[in-house]
């Protein structure tokens, strides 16, 4: 259990203004941080995919996907 300072109690009921969401999502985008984000969280997905090709499948079962992944070997990427 944790306790949540109140600082954090009043930034979360901010935050529950759709207005205020609003202007922190268009800071957030102007300053280019989402895009900063973006490319880690890619480039981490893609590295840990890399590095164990089981990630892909955990991943889209973390998503709620329940289709089946197709199994690309690398032979068949150099077909």
């Amino acid at each position: 259990m944790y306790k949540i300072t109140d600082r954090v109690e009043d930034l979360q009921k901010i935050m529950l203004k759709s207005v205020a969401c609003d202007l922190l999502r268009k800071i957030l985008v102007n300053s280019g941080l989402i895009y900063k984000l973006e490319v880690f969280m890619l480039s981490a997905l893609f590295y840990s995919i890399r590095d164990n090709e089981d990630t892909f499948g955990k991943i889209l079962a973390i998503g709620g996907f329940t289709m089946d992944v197709p199994r690309i070997e690398v032979a068949d990427i150099n077909k």
